[in-house]
């Protein structure tokens, strides 16, 4: 193709029960439920799958590095699958896949700006992955926001909403109470908040 230097990048088709998944290293902390897996199941066997995953070799096996939804997609598509009353099944469906070098921090870090670039992730997503850099990779703070492109006091702020109870982390997982309600909510008593939440949400 005449248009400069370019380079061409291999692309491998796996089956997708042998591409090694570590949920650990996935950008999301609440996954897709099965409609979302299903519905773009159903995308990638009526339009193919437009982007490849990304896996890096481990003692000689595929290892996700970016593309967890698309895996389970493509296992759902070998195992077969209904939805909205159609029945859906490709026994011999392979999962394109590109190869990448990197460790599981690399890999970790790479699926969260995939997932930050196409607007995957919820604050709540962001805070759990914040903390697993911390605790897990021993990024501070400054590092963190470099990542994400975001200032030191965003960052902040996503460490508090994990002082938030499941429930209440929920609500804002959902968009049903912004961020900063949950940083506000954080200063009323423990006590108090149900009856405040309840009278929020239901307004």
């Amino acid at each position: 193709v005449n248009v400069g230097d370019v380079k061409r990048g291999d692309r491998f088709w796996f089956d997708p029960f042998q591409v090694v998944v570590k949920e650990e290293l996935r950008g999301r902390y609440v996954a897709p439920d099965l409609d979302d897996i299903a519905r773009l199941a159903v995308s990638i066997l009526t339009h193919g799958q437009l982007q490849p995953v990304v896996v890096r070799k481990d003692d000689g096996n595929p290892v996700l590095v970016a593309g967890f939804t698309r895996t389970a997609a493509a296992r759902m598509i070998r195992t077969g699958f209904t939805f909205d009353g159609q029945e859906y099944h490709s026994a011999e469906f392979r999962l394109q896949a590109v190869l990448s070098d990197c460790n599981d921090e690399e890999a970790f870090e790479r699926n969260i700006v995939e997932n930050c670039h196409r607007n995957e992730t919820s604050p709540i997503d962001d805070a759990h992955n914040q903390r697993r850099l911390r605790d897990q990779f021993g990024k501070n703070d400054a590092e963190i926001a470099r990542l994400y492109e975001v200032s030191p006091n965003k960052v902040g702020q996503y460490k508090r909403l994990l002082s938030l109870s499941s429930d209440e982390q929920s609500l804002v997982h959902t968009g049903k109470m912004s961020v900063s309600a949950a940083i506000d909510l954080l200063d009323v008593p423990a006590e108090d908040r149900l009856a405040i939440v309840t009278a929020a949400t239901t307004d």
